[in-house]
């Protein structure tokens, strides 16, 4: 038995070192061990008994000394290539700003005007030539026909005048004269225009001055410039005055402002200002109406009391060859369905 005695000042820490290293010895050796009593009051004592165990006789053996393995070399790592990482960008969430387009300008819709209501036109009526009309008892000879012609004043140059001779077709199978005149209006084969008249004789009472017949032309539904000339013989220097007897019908019916049948329109300053007569006058002998310098009439209008009955229209020229042509002329400003002339009774007398 080893009795370990320590000294020292600081008593009690070596005495809780002794008690750990006892502790460990009794771990090691798994013996006993009985501590002695410490002697002093500055001293530990430390008593540990142990057995020690008996060592066999002979040559020891060495303690088996673990050996180091060598351990083989490793093969070594391939080296690692650092690929980087490819960046795919994620597809983008934000919504492109839409282009600020600048809205349309307003234009505004035009008014609505409504279309004028369609009045259709009336339906041809033919002029009556055989039927009078009805029959006045107040004058029970009013639908008598006229006496023929006493109208021809004495030295009359004209041939016809009265209109009451055979009639023929001039050119067209709807122009129809009397033979000793000719048809004139504002279309071939005269003029290059496009206002035809149809011309026939009238035996209609109403639109007879004397006589039997009168001559008639008229333009439906359409503005004209129409009437007849003749030629007739004149000595230079010749003081001559022509004349006749004109009517008018100016329609848009068959019906007139004063209700009655076959007579015009005379209610507005229009319906009034639509048919008008002149004289026309080639001093020469020509037979074109259309020349600027012929000589011509005053205009003879509504107030000339030519609508719906006859009134006498005259002019004076003085002659300056051995011919001259008298045409007797109408113009209609509207395309009236009746824009009907009559002229009856015409003399040339020169002195």
């Amino acid at each position: 038995m080893r009795i370990v005695r320590f000294r020292s000042p600081n008593s009690r820490v070596w005495l809780a070192g002794a008690m750990l290293i006892l502790a460990l010895g009794c771990n090691l050796f798994s013996n006993k061990a009985e501590p002695q009593a410490l002697a002093g009051p500055d001293a530990i004592t430390v008593i540990v008994t142990a057995t020690v165990p008996a060592t066999e006789t002979g040559t020891p053996t060495p303690s088996e000394t673990p050996g180091i393995t060598d351990t083989p070399s490793s093969t070594p790592a391939p080296t690692a290539t650092r690929v980087p990482p490819t960046w795919t960008p994620l597809p983008s969430t934000n919504m492109p700003l839409l282009t600020n387009t600048p809205l349309p300008t307003y234009t505004p819709l035009p008014t609505n005007t409504p279309l004028p209501t369609y009045t259709p036109l009336p339906t041809y009526t033919p002029l009556v030539t055989d039927t009078p009309k009805p029959t006045n008892t107040e004058d029970p000879g009013a639908n008598d026909p006229p006496p023929p012609s006493s109208f021809n004043p004495a030295g009359n140059r004209l041939v016809d005048g009265v209109f009451e001779g055979p009639a023929r077709p001039v050119i067209f199978g709807q122009v129809w004269t009397f033979e000793a005149w000719q048809p004139y209006y504002c279309d071939e084969p005269y003029v290059a225009g496009g206002c035809p008249a149809e011309f026939k004789p009238s035996e209609v009472p109403d639109r007879v001055h004397s006589g039997n017949t009168s001559q008639q032309w008229f333009c439906f539904d359409r503005t004209c410039r129409a009437g007849v000339y003749q030629t007739f013989p004149t000595s230079p220097g010749e003081e001559c005055e022509v004349g006749a007897y004109v009517q008018t019908w100016s329609a848009g019916y068959y019906i007139g402002t004063d209700g009655d049948l076959y007579t015009s329109y005379t209610e507005t300053e229009d319906d009034r200002d639509n048919s008008v007569w002149r004289i026309v006058i080639d001093p020469e002998g020509g037979t074109y109406a259309f020349d600027d310098d012929l000589l011509r009439s005053r205009d003879f209008t509504y107030e000339d009391g030519h609508y719906d009955e006859f009134a006498f229209i005259s002019f004076a020229f003085t002659a300056t060859s051995n011919h001259a042509t008298v045409f007797f002329e109408n113009r209609r400003l509207w395309p009236f369905q009746h824009n009907d002339s009559y002229i009856d009774d015409a003399y040339v007398v020169c002195n």
